[in-house]
């Protein structure tokens, strides 16, 4: 039931993370959901640049921001996938890589609560909640 347990809170991250980025891609259309609503904003995070280069403009930023930030839930998700399906022992034998999904998927629970809205928010739950089961299964022995 561990395997099970945490093979099933990987998933949630490998999709929504995948999700995200074919969104973040299919953005640089104007139709994409992640546009501001007024054109006039995308605009203006166009026409802005950052401090830290004159090159670097906000919209492009927050186009890299929505890439690494699918690039990590998707690494997130496949790693544990992986250790899960194929090295279940050195996850078990291993504390840091026990409890590091529960510390990170519940910071993704976090930053969905407060910052985002309802489908990231029960995926990323989902996870955790499957994570925490994994890992007291795997504490219990």
């Amino acid at each position: 039931m561990v395997q099970t347990f945490i093979i099933l809170g990987s998933i949630p991250f490998v999709v929504l993370g995948f999700a995200h980025g074919v969104y973040t891609w299919i953005e640089r259309s104007r139709s994409f959901r992640l546009t501001p609503h007024k054109a006039e904003v995308r605009d203006a995070m166009m026409g802005s640049t950052l401090k830290i280069h004159p090159k670097t403009n906000v919209w492009r930023a927050w186009l890299g921001f929505n890439f690494s930030h699918s690039v990590g839930a998707v690494t997130f998700g496949l790693v544990y996938l992986i250790l899960a399906s194929s090295e279940l022992d050195l996850l078990i034998g291993n504390p840091l890589l026990l409890w590091l999904p529960v510390a990170v998927s519940g910071a993704f629970v976090l930053m969905a609560w407060r910052y985002w809205f309802i489908i990231p928010l029960v995926g990323t739950a989902l996870g955790f909640v499957c994570f925490i089961a994994g890992v007291g299964l795997a504490v219990r022995g």
